[in-house]
């Protein structure tokens, strides 16, 4: 109980946190790795059946036991990224693509339809980066995986 209050304090300090011009939350997990996610809005983060769930133009959850912190931070949009070992950017661009960076080479990137219909499937760069482009989806909200995590974002 100490742990989930103590968690629940943290999340509201980095509310507070996110209104000082913040503008990407970054998910570090137990394992080492990290997510960074730019925001085109404030993120809804809630805790639920041993969940820690981020839901806004995309959306994830992880179990609270993987979860070591999350927290956030400015992010200049020049383009220049320092991508630290084990760390994986998503970023949700205009609503016209995806671009995930800081991938292991060739891994397999796949975007599917909420009925499992599998729209694109790409493997990343050399540099660890694919791009998904967005603008012929129909509206709605599609599933991108990538190694062992899924993000669900909506157009």
């Amino acid at each position: 109980m100490k742990q989930v209050l103590v968690f629940v304090i943290s999340m509201l300090m980095s509310v507070t946190l996110y209104a000082q011009e913040k503008n990407a939350l970054v998910i570090k997990l137990t394992n080492g790795n990290s997510y960074t996610f730019i925001l085109a809005q404030k993120p809804v983060i809630t805790l639920s059946d041993g969940n820690v769930v981020v839901n806004g133009s995309a959306s994830t959850t992880y179990t609270r036991s993987e979860v070591e912190k999350f927290y956030f931070v400015y992010d200049d949009g020049s383009g220049i990224e320092t991508i630290g070992k084990n760390s994986i950017m998503f970023k949700y661009m205009d609503g016209a693509n995806v671009r995930i960076s800081g991938l292991k080479e060739n891994t397999s990137v796949s975007v599917v339809t909420l009925s499992g219909k599998m729209i694109s499937t790409q493997k990343c760069n050399g540099t660890g980066t694919v791009t998904i482009p967005l603008e012929n989806m129909a509206k709605g909200i599609y599933i991108v995986s990538f190694g062992d995590r899924s993000v669900k974002i909506r157009k």
